[in-house]
C-alpha cells in the first residue's frame, strides 16, 4: 500500500462540525426556540439546513485531503478504504435504524433502501425512517466515487470529475423521469432536477468539490503554514460574510412553509455559491489565528465537534423525544442534554468501534 503523507490535524475544523450540527438542530426546533421571531428572522432560521452544506464542504476536503495519495489500484485496498468509512457511518446508524423501524412496518423493498442507506435517492422514501440519513446517501456516494474522481482528476485539474458528477446526475435523472412517466417508478428514484438539486450528492456536487478543491490547493503548497492577507483574519471574516449574505438572499425567496431554497434563485445560490463562502471560512480557519479559530480550536469544541455525528443522528426521534420529557420541552435544556447524550455515545461506543475497525482492516492487509 502507498504510504499516505502524514495526516494533518486541523482543530477548528472539527470544532465548526459543533456549529453546523447545532444549526441543524436549531432548524428543526425554530418556532419552539424563537416562537415570536419576526418574519425575516424565521425565514432566515429557515434556511439553517446549511449547517448539512458545511458538512458536505468539510467531507469533500477533508477525504480528499486524507486518501488523495491513497493507493487504489486494487480491489482489497478500495475495500478497505470503504470499510473504514462505513466504520465511522454504520456503528451508530444501525442501532438507532434498528429502533427507528422497530416501530415502523415498512415492505421488504422499502426496508432494504433504508438498511442500506440508498433511500436517499428515492423522493418518496427519502424523509421516512431515520429522516436525516438521506445526508448518509449523500455522503456515501462520495466515498464510493472518491477513487474515481482522484483518477479523474490526474492531471491536476477539478473539471473533468464535476463535469462527470453532473452528467451522471442529468442522466439518472433522466431515467428516473422516464421510469415516473412509464408509472415504473414506485418509490421515485430521482424523478426531477430538483429532487436531484437537493437531496443527492450529483446535484450538490459542489460543496464536494469546493472542499476537494482546498485540499488540492494545500497539498500544492509545500510547508504552508501562513499565508499573507491585507488584513488579519481576511479568509475567515470573507468566508463568514459571504456565507451570512447569501443565507440572507436566500431566506427572502421563502414564502409560508416553503424555505428559499425551494426558488430557482435559492437553490442557485445555495448550491453553486454557498460553498465558496464555506471553502474560505475553512482555509480561514486552518491557516489564520483569529478568535473564532481559537475558539474552535479549543478541548471542548474539539469534543463537540467529534460528538457531532452522534448528535445529528439523535437529535431527532426517540433521543430527542425523551430529551424533551426530560427537560419538559425547555429547548437549551434539551439541547444540553442532547450534547452530553451524544458526547457519551461517541466516547463509549462510536470511537472505540470505529478504532477497532480500522485496526482490524489495516491488520488484514498487513
Amino acid at each position: 500500500m502507498t504510504e499516505q503523507p502524514p495526516r494533518l490535524f486541523y482543530p477548528a475544523l472539527t470544532g465548526l462540525r459543533f456549529v453546523a450540527a447545532s444549526m441543524v438542530f436549531v432548524l428543526h426546533y425554530k418556532s419552539g426556540i424563537f416562537p415570536a421571531a419576526p418574519v425575516w428572522l424565521a425565514n432566515l432560521l429557515g434556511e439553517f439546513h446549511t449547517g448539512v452544506a458545511i458538512f458536505f464542504v468539510l467531507s469533500g476536503f477533508l477525504i480528499t485531503h486524507q486518501y488523495l495519495h491513497y493507493n487504489f489500484t486494487s480491489v482489497s485496498k478500495y475495500s478497505a478504504y470503504l470499510l473504514i468509512r462505513l466504520g465511522r457511518i454504520l456503528p451508530l446508524y444501525i442501532p438507532v435504524f434498528l429502533e427507528v423501524h422497530s416501530r415502523w412496518l415498512f415492505a421488504v423493498p422499502d426496508l432494504f433502501l433504508h438498511l442500506t442507506l440508498l433511500k436517499g435517492f428515492f423522493k418518496k422514501v427519502h424523509l421516512t425512517g431515520v429522516i436525516q440519513s438521506w445526508t448518509l446517501t449523500v455522503e456515501l456516494t462520495f466515498y464510493v466515487l472518491a477513487p474515481l474522481l482522484f483518477w479523474l482528476a490526474r492531471k491536476g485539474t477539478l473539471l473533468l470529475p464535476y463535469i462527470f458528477a453532473l452528467l451522471t446526475g442529468i442522466i439518472l435523472t433522466g431515467i428516473g423521469f422516464g421510469l415516473s412517466t412509464l408509472g415504473h417508478n414506485p418509490f421515485g428514484f430521482m424523478p426531477d432536477f430538483a429532487f436531484t438539486a437537493l437531496s443527492t450528492f450529483f446535484g450538490r456536487a459542489t460543496e464536494f468539490f469546493v472542499g476537494m478543491g482546498l485540499a488540492y490547493y494545500i497539498n500544492s503548497q509545500h510547508n504552508i503554514s501562513r499565508i499573507s492577507a491585507p488584513v488579519t483574519g481576511f479568509f475567515t471574516y470573507s468566508g463568514l460574510g459571504l456565507f451570512w449574505l447569501l443565507l440572507f438572499l436566500i431566506s427572502t425567496g421563502a414564502n409560508g412553509n416553503q424555505a428559499g431554497i425551494n426558488t430557482w434563485y435559492g437553490l442557485l445560490l445555495h448550491n453553486l455559491f454557498l460553498p465558496l463562502g464555506i471553502g474560505l471560512l475553512l482555509f480561514g480557519l486552518m491557516y489564520e489565528k483569529t478568535w473564532l479559530s481559537q475558539i474552535l480550536s479549543s478541548r471542548l469544541f474539539i469534543l463537540l465537534g467529534n460528538a457531532s455525528y452522534a448528535f445529528y443522528l439523535l437529535h431527532l426521534g426517540r433521543a430527542g423525544n425523551i430529551a424533551g420529557e426530560l427537560t419538559r420541552n425547555m429547548l437549551p435544556l434539551q439541547f444540553l442534554l442532547l450534547w452530553g447524550f451524544s458526547i457519551s455515545i461517541y466516547l463509549v461506543w462510536e470511537k472505540p468501534i470505529y478504532k477497532l475497525i480500522k485496526v482490524k482492516v489495516q491488520a488484514a492487509l498487513s
